[in-house]
């Protein structure tokens, strides 16, 4: 029986309550939106169009959410019983942009598709190799695969796109405005207020967006018209392959299961003050669903 940590303000098997859930499952689902980047990231290298770029990204939102929910479940067979959110995660992001400048969506689904497939079977031998990756490493892996995307983030953070190519100070503001938040209640917030930091970082940086005029009321009007529902359109692109991208995407799938080990050792150590090392078959049965988030 895991021993909860004393600043834990709820443990795994403990519920919040109706009105917190809805609170925070709509935080989670932020925090989510933030990883559909990389698709939109993909369709401009490749030169695609919004509509793709749309479409992909509501296909990885139904991804996600079939992922997060298989994720969430806990018997003996797949789930390892946190929220620990399988999304469209950076290990993929070099080699998909290969597949894209070869050969479009359609490369980029196939060989996504085959690193998927190869990641569930890797996940069924892995408490066999508890030896070869320790705690230490799959942590080097988290952070590594941080570190990926820092490019990415920091030329976002400073407002840098096609049309802007020099950092923008207003842009830099809103963006440190926001981080500021988030930081602040998650560290000196109290109470329950630690749990909606994001949720209200967030608010407060739209706020600021809005005043400062980035957020203008062009972009909510493009909000309010775009369907809140919508079917998303799977196949539409098609599989295709191509062996010579194998391993690049062999590579991208063995550093998207080290991180989802890591991220699950992590959700492990900060329930139990008892914790020791990794409980390798929870492991397993969370790192299951990959083929469900690709």
């Amino acid at each position: 029986m895991a021993k909860k940590p004393a600043n834990l303000i709820y443990a795994v098997d403990e519920s919040p309550g109706p009105g917190s859930l809805l609170l925070l499952g709509f935080q989670h689902i932020l925090i989510l939106s933030i990883a559909f980047i990389f698709p939109v990231v993909m369709v401009d290298a490749i030169g695609g169009t919004p509509d793709q770029a749309q479409k992909l990204i509501s296909t990885a939102m139904v991804a996600t959410g079939i992922a997060t929910i298989l994720q969430g479940l806990n018997n003996r067979y797949i789930g390892s019983g946190y929220l620990c959110p399988l999304l469209n995660g950076p290990a993929f992001l070099s080699a998909s942009l290969l597949a894209g400048k070869a050969g479009g969506l359609s490369l980029i689904s196939g060989m996504t598709a085959i690193g998927g497939a190869f990641e569930a079977l890797f996940s069924r031998i892995v408490p066999r190799l508890r030896a070869l990756f320790p705690a230490e490493v799959t942590g080097t892996i988290v952070m590594m695969v941080g570190i990926e995307i820092i490019p990415i983030a920091v030329t976002r953070f400073q407002g840098i796109d096609r049309t802007n190519i020099t950092a923008d100070p207003v842009a830099v503001t809103v963006g440190f405005i926001t981080l500021i938040a988030m930081m602040g209640f998650n560290v000196w917030g109290k109470g329950k207020l630690r749990l909606y930091s994001v949720l209200i970082g967030m608010a407060i940086g739209y706020a600021a967006a809005s005043l400062t005029g980035i957020l203008t009321a062009k972009h909510v009007g493009q909000l309010l018209n775009t369907p809140l529902f919508k079917t998303p359109s799977f196949g539409e692109y098609g599989l295709s392959f191509n062996v010579a991208l194998l391993i690049p995407f062999l590579v991208a799938t063995l550093s998207s299961a080290l991180k989802t080990m890591g991220d699950l050792t992590i959700c492990q150590k900060i329930n139990d003050t008892e914790w020791k090392r990794p409980d390798m078959k929870t492991i397993s049965r969370g790192s299951w669903q990959a083929l469900s988030a690709t």
